[in-house]
């Protein structure tokens, strides 16, 4: 976060790294002050973390723990009841917001202590999520496991599939995207599996470098 903490979320249990008295790394629970057994047995794997300057958010898809850095509390939401979310496995906390993105449902945004679909939004489900991306003040680049790389606006709810050239997208689409950042330079890079490597892309959507083993000798 903003403070330099590292936080970690792994199979059954999520938390906060910090030094031991040796400098090592020394994992700290969140999850242990769970008191209810049950929610604490049915713990499943973090998939993602998000953090603003007030919170900490980690989901396991069903359900989103929060962390209260001033009140330093842990409480959740059942992302299961009400709208049925069982796989709200990505989050982005951007301009205020904390958007959730569920691979069945689409897309969601925490607020006010309850899950709310963000209009337009469901014209994303059924997609399995790699990433979620800042792109300005009211849009998102959603980088999808096996469907390439789209551009949500916020705003107007409006998903469009042409930030890349199509030819790109395909190709990313014939491969698997394991992930997705924003780099200096105001680039974002898309990390492939199956020895495709990464693709560093322009703000506007233009390729300018792909790093792999064929590019630059490096073994996988």
């Amino acid at each position: 976060d903003y403070r330099g903490i590292v936080y970690a979320g792994g199979e059954t249990d999520f938390g906060f790294i910090q030094p031991d008295d040796r400098g090592g790394p020394l994992f700290r629970s969140f999850a242990d002050r769970l008191t209810d057994p049950e929610v604490r047995k049915e713990l499943k794997m973090i998939s993602s973390i998000g953090t603003d300057s007030s919170t900490v958010y980690f989901t396991d898809r069903k359900k989103l723990f929060l962390y209260d850095l001033d009140e330093d509390s842990l409480t959740f939401l059942d992302m299961g009841k009400g709208l049925n979310l069982k796989d709200a496995g990505t989050i982005l906390v951007m301009e205020g917001r904390v958007i959730i993105a569920d691979d069945r449902k689409g897309l969601f945004e925490y607020k006010e202590g309850k899950m709310m679909w963000i209009p337009g939004g469901n014209k994303l489900g059924m997609r399995r999520i790699s990433a979620l991306l800042p792109y300005g003040r009211e849009s998102i680049i959603i980088a999808t496991l096996k469907d390439g790389i789209y551009l949500f606006n916020l705003r107007t709810g409006e998903l469009k599939s042409d930030l890349l050239p199509a030819d790109i997208n395909n190709k990313l689409r014939s491969s698997t995207i394991s992930g997705a950042v924003n780099i200096p330079g105001n680039r974002f890079a898309v990390g492939m599996t199956g020895g495709e490597g990464i693709y560093i892309f322009s703000h506007e959507g233009t390729l300018l470098q792909q790093i792999s083993p064929e590019t630059t000798g490096i073994q996988e």
